[in-house]
């Protein structure tokens, strides 16, 4: 006999005509089941050209700004009062002294 699911099995007993019904509806037809598509070779270059194009993108965003970028967002724009010598003249000195006398 030929291989019957388990679950038309089931179905076929709980109806008062099991044998007519198999015969009518069963016997003989195609059943189609359920395939899962696999995936194909161009959805995983396209997953692949993704998961590159978001590295690439993570990997700009870890590096230093470039000088016009820098510039443009005014990070070399000084104030006045910071522009002052006297500011960078106690820095200068602390440089000056550890590079002539090697201790701070």
């Amino acid at each position: 006999s030929p291989f019957t699911p388990i679950h038309v099995q089931q179905a076929l007993i709980l109806s008062s005509d099991p044998a007519g019904i198999y015969e009518s509806r069963v016997k003989d037809r195609h059943v189609l089941l359920e395939n899962p598509a696999r995936e194909s070779r161009a959805k995983k270059e396209r997953a692949a050209k993704q998961a590159r194009k978001h590295a690439e993108k993570h990997r700009k965003k870890l590096r230093p700004l470039g000088r016009n970028a820098a510039e443009s967002k005014g990070l070399w724009k000084l104030e006045k009062h910071a522009a002052r010598y006297g500011v960078a003249d106690p820095l200068f000195r602390l440089v000056m002294h550890v590079s002539c006398f090697g201790q701070v």
